[in-house]
């Protein structure tokens, strides 16, 4: 009697489930944003705005004067140096991003400066 060969059975491909990645959510706010390190006389009107990074997840930051964009930062950044165009009074705010939307805004009003 003669032996018969079988050969082994061809391989299948094990279709590989997608990897989910876990949905990123918007960062959170920015918190104890302040007016800080002001000058204010006749030559020069500045100061920063300075407010906790509590944020893990942000992609940036967005400074508003008067809700008119007026910067985009890094990551991590906690303070910008501001050096408003007159001498008037403004408000500003500030938002974290990244690819999931933004975080709420912090805001703050300074009073302008009188010399």
């Amino acid at each position: 009697m003669k032996a018969t060969y079988t050969p082994p059975a061809k391989p299948t491909a094990t279709p590989v489930p997608p990897t989910d990645t876990p949905k990123r959510s918007p960062p959170a706010a920015p918190k104890e944003l302040s007016i800080t390190e002001g000058v204010c006389n006749s030559q020069e009107y500045s100061f920063k705005l300075a407010w906790l990074d509590v944020a893990t997840n942000e992609d940036g930051y967005r400074i508003y004067r008067d809700k008119q964009l007026i910067a985009t930062l890094k990551a991590s950044s906690a303070s910008f140096a501001e050096s408003p165009p007159d001498s008037d009074g403004h408000s500003y705010a500030v938002e974290a991003f990244n690819q999931a939307g933004s975080s709420s805004q912090a805001s703050v009003q300074d009073g302008g400066c009188v010399h």
